[in-house]
C-alpha cells in the first residue's frame, strides 16, 4: 500500500492543503469514476494513507467538512474491496458526525451505508445446472468464490443436478456487513431491512448455499435477532420454524451424534427463542412453543389452528438434540480431563496442540450448554435468549467468532 501511494504526484499534498474541499472531491471522483484497478487502488491508498491521518487538519470547518467527506464516501463505494469499506466506515465512525453525542439517526445512516454496500434489493440467484450438461454450460457461468470447481463436482457427481449459486460473492458480503452493523444495531439502529432480506431471499434457498457458508449465515441470522423488533419477529419466525423442519436436524436420530454440528443447532434455537419471546411478549405471554400458532400477517389471522402435527414434530426433534448435547457434554468433559492429563508430560510442540484442542473443546462445552439451557427453557417457561449482544454465545467464546463441530 506505501508503495503506491509513493507514486502519487506529491503536488496532490500542496493541494489538500490549499484547497480542501476541491481536492477532496477530486480525489473521490476517480475512485468512483475510474475503470481502472491500478489507479483507483492507488488514489484510495493515498486517501486512506494520506488523508484520513490528517482529518484535524484537513476537515474544518469540522461539520461543514465532516459531512462533505462523508457524502463523498457514500458517492464512491462501487467496486471497493471489503477491507476497503470497512476501513473507510472506520473513518467515518471515528468522525465527531458520528461520535457519542451524534443523535440516533447518525447511527442509522451509518448502518444505510452498509445496506447499499451489501446491496439488500439484490435478489440471491441460484441456478441448477443438468450435470449432463455441465462441461458445455460451465463456461457461461461465475466463478465459485472458493474457486475449487473440481471439489464441487465431485460432490455432485451423482446428483442429476449441480447446484450453481451465481453470486457466491455476495453471500460473504453479506456475511462481512452483518459484522459490521452489529455494534451500530447494538446503539439503537434498525437492523429491519438485514431480517426483511435473510427471510425473502436467503432462508427460502438455504439449502442450496455452499455447505461452508451455511453457518456464517445462521450465525448472523442469530445475532441480529437479539435486534429484532416485534413485527419483524413475527415475519421472520414462521421461516425459522420451517427451517428446522426442513435441515439436516430433521434426519437426526440419537445414534448419530458424530454428524451433528453443534453450532448449527445453537444458532437455530437461539434465533427461535430470540423471536418467539419478542412475538409471544406481544401476543402470548406463556412459553416459546406457542410461537407455533403465530403465523406471518395480522395479528388475527391464523391464530388457533391447528399445529399439533407440527409441535409434536418439533418437540420430538428438541428432544433428541437434548441428548445428544447431553451425551456431548459427558464425552468434552472427558476429553478435556485427558487433554490435562497429557499436558503434564508433553514437550513444547504437543502443547501447543493440546491447547488448541482444550480450546475447541471448551468453546464445544459452552456450545452444548448454551443448547441445553435453550431446550430446557422451550420446554418450561419464556426465555429471553440472554440478552447479552451474543457474547454469551458458543462461536462468541473469548470475545471472537468461532466456529466448531
Amino acid at each position: 500500500m506505501t508503495a503506491r501511494v509513493a507514486l502519487m504526484p506529491r503536488h496532490w499534498a500542496f493541494d489538500l492543503a490549499t484547497k480542501h474541499f476541491a481536492s477532496l472531491t477530486a480525489l473521490f471522483d476517480v475512485v468512483g469514476s475510474t475503470k481502472a484497478d491500478e489507479i483507483r487502488e492507488s488514489v484510495l491508498c493515498f486517501i486512506i494513507e494520506k488523508v484520513f491521518p490528517l482529518k484535524a487538519e484537513l476537515l474544518k470547518p469540522q461539520e461543514k467538512m465532516e459531512r462533505h467527506i462523508t457524502d463523498l464516501v457514500k458517492k464512491n463505494l462501487q467496486g471497493v474491496t471489503q477491507v476497503e469499506f470497512r476501513t473507510l466506515l472506520d473513518f467515518l465512525r471515528s468522525l465527531s458526525l458520528f461520535g457519542a453525542e451524534a443523535p440516533p439517526e447518525r447511527t442509522q445512516e451509518l448502518v444505510g451505508i452498509i445496506e447499499g454496500h451489501v446491496d439488500l434489493d439484490a435478489q440471491f440467484i441460484v441456478i441448477r445446472i443438468p450435470m449432463t450438461e455441465v462441461d458445455t454450460m460451465m463456461g457461461q457461468f461465475p466463478f465459485h468464490p472458493t474457486g475449487k470447481i473440481s471439489s464441487i463436482l465431485n460432490e455432485c457427481i451423482c446428483q442429476p443436478f449441480l447446484i450453481w449459486v451465481s453470486d457466491g460473492g455476495h453471500i460473504d458480503r453479506l456475511i462481512s456487513c452483518v459484522q459490521t452493523a452489529l455494534p451500530l444495531f447494538s446503539k439503537g439502529a434498525s437492523s429491519s431491512k438485514f431480517l426483511i432480506y435473510f427471510n425473502k431471499h436467503i432462508l427460502p434457498v438455504f439449502g442450496k448455499i455452499p455447505e461452508e457458508r451455511k453457518v456464517e449465515v445462521l450465525k448472523n441470522l442469530a445475532e441480529c435477532s437479539l435486534y429484532a423488533i416485534s413485527q419483524d419477529s413475527r415475519q421472520l419466525l414462521p421461516s425459522v420454524v420451517q427451517l428446522k423442519g426442513t435441515s439436516y436436524i430433521k434426519h437426526m436420530t440419537r445414534t448419530n451424534i458424530e454428524e451433528m454440528n453443534f453450532t448449527y443447532v445453537e444458532c437455530l434455537l437461539y434465533t427461535f427463542h430470540q423471536l418467539a419471546h419478542k412475538v409471544c411478549r406481544l401476543l402470548m405471554p406463556t412459553n416459546s412453543l406457542c410461537c407455533h400458532r403465530i403465523v406471518t400477517g395480522q395479528q388475527s389471522d391464523r391464530l388457533g389452528e391447528n399445529f399439533s402435527d407440527n409441535y409434536e414434530d418439533f418437540m420430538e426433534r428438541l428432544s433428541i438434540v437434548e441428548d445428544l448435547a447431553t451425551v456431548m457434554v459427558k464425552r468434552s468433559t472427558l476429553a478435556m480431563a485427558e487433554h490435562n492429563k497429557a499436558m503434564a508430560t508433553a514437550t513444547d510442540d504437543e502443547k501447543i496442540n493440546i491447547r488448541m484442542n482444550k480450546q475447541n473443546v471448551t468453546t464445544l462445552l459452552h456450545t452444548c450448554h448454551n443448547i441445553l439451557a435453550m431446550t430446557k427453557k422451550a420446554f418450561d417457561s419464556l426465555y429471553d435468549g440472554g440478552r447479552t449482544g451474543g457474547r454469551g454465545l458458543g462461536w462468541r467464546a473469548n470475545g471472537r467468532r468461532r466456529s466448531y463441530h
